[in-house]
């Protein structure tokens, strides 16, 4: 006699069963009129976003918590932009995705792997799990990995602008270890107007040699110490006056 359900002895394999599972789904989303059934145990346990939504609602009661059932997540195209040069630091802005960069990211969550190098599709994917966004920290760093290996030296400095937008850590190094790379004509052409007090850092703990991959995270918040800090700090305001 066959069993009334198939059994899944690989669990990745199974949550994979899971996605558009209109039997078992809870949610349903949608992104420019397309829809996908989905979970919100699957979802809070992989979106920092999700958690807060989910966390919200669980102090609702049944009446209210059925009217969000139905979410759409559809890109607010009144303040997106379609090009990564078109960022210029602002907080309110998307960047441009449809239902198919959607369900990609969607996808992955349910354990479905990123089959693309595209840079473009890579940043658009970032964005969707960025902390102003879905909030999913292991796409970001899968998107982070693979953009550090193809990214495109020309747009450096667009490069290095959506790196700190949407945390991709590596990549910001990457850049950065280039720039340094150029020399003194990079930072009288181009690189003083483009770097922040935190790049500077960075770019300090290349001159000594070191990898800032190591240190990027005490850089960025703030904690980082170590023999070299106060000798950053007493100098860092003359490091800028010499390439000024």
């Amino acid at each position: 006699m066959s069993p009334k359900h198939q059994i899944y002895l690989d669990r990745t394999e199974f949550v994979r069963s899971l996605l558009n599972d209109t039997t078992t789904a809870n949610i349903l989303l949608r992104v420019d009129n397309f829809h996908i059934y989905a979970h919100t145990t699957i979802l809070y346990c992989a979106s920092g976003f999700f958690k807060k939504i989910f966390k919200l609602l669980a102090h609702k009661d049944d009446e209210k918590r059925s009217e969000y059932l139905f979410h759409d997540y559809s890109c607010n195209k009144e303040i997106a932009i379609s090009r990564l040069h078109e960022y210029k630091g602002q907080e309110n802005v998307e960047l441009l995705y449809d239902s198919v960069d959607f369900q990609n990211f969607i996808a992955f969550i349910y354990g479905y792997p990123i089959e693309t190098n595209e840079q473009d599709q890579l940043f658009v994917l970032a964005y969707l799990a960025c902390k102003h966004k879905f909030d999913v920290p292991e796409l970001v760093d899968f998107c982070d990995t693979n953009l550090y290996k193809v990214w495109n030296k020309q747009r450096w400095h667009v490069i290095l602008r959506v790196s700190k937008w949407l945390g991709l850590k590596k990549l910001r190094c990457r850049v950065l270890r280039y720039v340094y790379s150029q020399g003194e004509l990079m930072f009288q052409g181009h690189a003083k107007k483009d770097l922040d007090e935190r790049d500077w850092q960075i770019m300090f703990v290349l001159s000594n040699g070191k990898d800032p991959l190591l240190v990027i995270d005490s850089i960025l918040d703030g904690t980082y110490d170590d023999e070299s800090t106060e000798f950053f700090q007493e100098n860092f305001c003359e490091m800028k006056k010499i390439i000024n």
